[in-house]
This record gives structure tokens, C-alpha cells and sequence, in this order.
């Protein structure tokens, strides 16, 4: 987190926070059965934020935009035509900071 001293008049000062170091939290409502959606739901912070593409482990992507926010939340939903185990990847993209990198597996039931 960057914070910027600001003096005013009787020289007193605040203190502005802008954005903060970049990190990703993403969550899932997995295990999932079969013909039901699973839902991925993210919270990111940066200085930033370009965006985040999720990789779903079944050769399908999901790109999200975020236009240089310091944060975004939400939730990126898929189904799978398939049963099994599948790792999804989440990639966030930050301007300033680079990228974050967070990886969850789940199940997808009969």
C-alpha cells in the first residue's frame, strides 16, 4: 500500500491510501455436479488493475476487464461438460505490480 503524507494549511498532515500491493483471493461453490454451473468468485487489490483471465482446466477461458481499479469483485461462471477433477487458474494483472497467480481445484460430480 502506498501512503502519501499531505500538508495543509497549519502544516497538519493525513494520510491517502492508493490501492496496495497486488493480491487475488478466489473461492468456488465446487464440488458441482454435472449440468450445474460452478461459480468462481474473486477479490482483487492492486495499483492498477488491467484484469484477470481464468483458465477453467478444460481448455476454455474467461478474460475480465478492469480498467485500472485498485479493486474488483465479482464472480466468473462456467459448466463443464465433463466429470472429473480440473484445476482452475486465475491471473491477475496489475500495471505496476506485474501479476498474482492463484490456482484452485475442484470437482465436477455425475
Amino acid at each position: 500500500m502506498i501512503t502519501a503524507g499531505l500538508v495543509v494549511a497549519a502544516c497538519s498532515s493525513n494520510e491517502v491510501s492508493i490501492g496496495g500491493p497486488i493480491d487475488l483471493q478466489i473461492s468456488s461453490n465446487a464440488p458441482v455436479t454435472q449440468g450445474d454451473t460452478l461459480r468462481l468468485g474473486y477479490e482483487a487489490v492492486g495499483r492498477s488493475l488491467l484484469g484477470m483471465v481464468v483458465t477453467w482446466g478444460d481448455a476454455s477461458l474467461d478474460s475480465v476487464f478492469m480498467n485500472g481499479a485498485q479493486s474488483a469483485s465479482g464472480t466468473a461462471s462456467h459448466l463443464y461438460a465433463d466429470t472429473g477433477s480440473f484445476t482452475i487458474t486465475a491471473r491477475l494483472v496489475d500495471q505496476v505490480d506485474g501479476t498474482d497467480v492463484k490456482e484452485l481445484t475442484i470437482r465436477v460430480d455425475p
